[in-house]
């Protein structure tokens, strides 16, 4: 995947790992509860968590080698 396709589905990931998070903590839910609420399954939920944080990881290197390309131009 490229481009927009992948920037959608890592928005995807992360609201729906987020709306999950959020029924857990508002509604007192366990993991399992939460993600029948919500329609999904404990398996998308553990996926999609994992994608929004490889992507996490991706663009905090990235952000640190632009730090340091910055600095070498100072």
């Amino acid at each position: 995947m490229h481009g927009i396709e992948e920037g959608i589905d890592i928005g995807k990931a992360r609201a729906l790992v987020s709306n999950i998070d959020n029924a857990m903590k508002n509604l007192h839910l366990s993991l399992e509860e939460a993600c029948a609420g919500l329609g999904t399954t404990k398996e998308a939920y553990l996926e999609a968590k994992e994608q929004a944080k490889e992507q996490a990881a991706k663009r905090a290197k990235e952000q640190a080698k632009e730090r340091i390309r910055a600095e070498a131009v100072k």
